[in-house]
Formats: structure tokens, sequence, C-alpha cells
């Protein structure tokens, strides 16, 4: 190897050491809540996991069986927003299938109140 090929390799190794030192991890102010955001059909996240745990809470209280915890919004998690949106307690929801503002405020007042895992996902969300 050359002179110049070591000085050109060792220049690429310093500037991809020097990158992966400067570049800062993601700010921990950002808003990365659950609760800024809608979800609904076709969605895969995490946040999608807790608005199924909050939902099965619900659905306890209600002796209706539990849907998949999978993180995954498909036609059972659809259905059981629109059961819960339709409930009367929830008066003022729209019966849409989605998980926006109305939605969210609902389902995280109703885990102050849940089980365990119901609470643990409530603060996970950003309620």
């Amino acid at each position: 190897m050359n002179t110049r090929t070591r000085i050109t390799s060792s220049l690429i190794g310093f500037a991809l050491a020097t990158a992966l030192v400067v570049v800062p991890a993601a700010s921990a102010s950002a808003s990365t809540k659950c609760t800024d955001n809608v979800y609904g059909p076709g969605g895969y996240a995490t946040c999608i996991g807790y608005i199924q745990t909050m939902l099965n809470s619900w659905a306890h209280d209600y002796g209706i069986a539990p849907i998949a915890v999978d993180n995954s919004y498909g036609p059972a998690t659809t259905k059981r927003v629109k059961d819960f949106q339709y409930d009367q307690w929830n008066p003022k929801l729209t019966v849409d299938g989605y998980v926006g503002p109305k939605t969210w405020a609902a389902l995280c007042g109703w885990s102050i109140y849940g089980t365990a895992a119901a609470k643990k996902a409530r603060v996970l969300a950003g309620c």
C-alpha cells in the first residue's frame, strides 16, 4: 500500500469515526408521545400495543375477551376501537375506528382506573 492510499484510508477512517461521535442521539425532549399521533387501520407501532393494552382493560370491565397485543392495527383492533368509541361512557366520540386526540383522551381517562398493565401503557403512551 502506498503512502497516498494509507493517508486516504486514514482520513476516511477518521471522518467516519468523527461522524459517529459528532452525530447526536435523538433529543429526549423531542415529541415522541404516542398521544401526539393518530393511529388507524393498517398501522404497526409500539404505540398501537399501548392502545391494545388499554382497550383490553376497558373490555375486561365489560367481560369482553381481550384482543392480541401485537402492535398491529388490524381488524380486531379496529373493531375494538369502534366498540370503545360507541360505549355510552364516551358520548362525544366519533365512531370511526381511529385513535386521535379525543379517543386518546378517553383511553387515557379510562386507564387511570384500569389494570396494572393499562396503567403502565398509559404512562408509556404519554397520557
